[in-house]
């Protein structure tokens, strides 16, 4: 159904009842609203969702929305849950990438339909995409080279090279191939960055994204973003980015 269809429909003549009634007004004001929303059913895009707690991402697409109840359905998760109602009630993170932009959205799941395989979600305040990154990565020359131990949550640490770093994350380089032990949003408990023989900043890890390359060496990169960095340490990263920019 196309979205201007769907607005059609809601100003069909209503059944008689003293429950107040939206305007026209108010059904535009709606439909630009939630317009992003409606383009995703439309277009059957996967989304990624990550219910609080869990360490791993679901797949899914929006099915239906209701405005009336506020609320809008997503298909069952792929891979499937085996108990789906356990997410009655939990806060769910919802993302889109849409080139170099992303959707995020943070929402409640309301109930789950076992007839209908759906999950009932309540309807977000906003829905808008915003640039992916939040802070400007800087590529690191040779003669800058940043080191970086990374402890996996099994074996022993891996002993990585920095390519490129902001405030929120960074891109190593590790020999070898790593695929077998990396998913994407897999925690890595430890990350030490050394900045220099006095300073080392200690963090835990999300893997964002990773490839594993040939030529001219065997190697994998990864992208990480800082999970609970403390204060101190984001401040000690600040200055050490800055003073590497105004030395360029």
């Amino acid at each position: 159904m196309s979205i201007f269809n769907r607005f059609l429909d809601r100003l069909a003549p209503p059944k008689e009842n003293k429950i107040r009634h939206p305007t026209v007004t108010e059904d535009f004001t709606e439909l630009a609203h939630y317009s992003q929303l409606m383009k995703l059913q439309d277009d059957r895009q996967l989304l990624e969702v990550r219910p609080t707690g869990h360490t791993v991402s679901f797949q899914s697409m929006i099915v239906g929305i209701d405005f009336i109840n506020g609320t809008f359905s997503l298909d069952e998760f792929s891979p499937q849950l085996t108990r789906p109602e356990s997410l009655i009630d939990c806060m769910i993170t919802i993302r889109h990438q849409k080139g170099w932009k992303m959707l995020e959205m943070q929402v409640t799941v309301i109930d789950w339909s076992p007839t209908d395989h759906c999950y009932y979600i309540e309807l977000p305040n906003s829905i808008h995409y915003e640039p992916r990154r939040h802070h400007n990565r800087l590529t690191l020359a040779r003669n800058n080279v940043l080191n970086t131990h990374i402890s996996p949550l099994y074996g022993a640490p891996w002993y990585a090279t920095i390519q490129d770093i902001s405030l929120g994350g960074m891109r190593v380089s590790i020999s070898g191939d790593l695929r077998p032990h990396l998913h994407k949003d897999t925690i890595l408990p430890k990350c030490q960055i050394i900045l220099s023989k006095q300073i080392t900043i200690s963090c835990q890890g999300r893997v964002k994204a990773f490839s594993y390359i040939n030529k001219p060496y065997r190697h994998t990169e990864i992208s990480i973003k800082y999970e609970r960095m403390n204060q101190q340490h984001q401040e000690d990263l600040q200055t050490f980015i800055h003073y590497i920019e105004v030395a360029a």
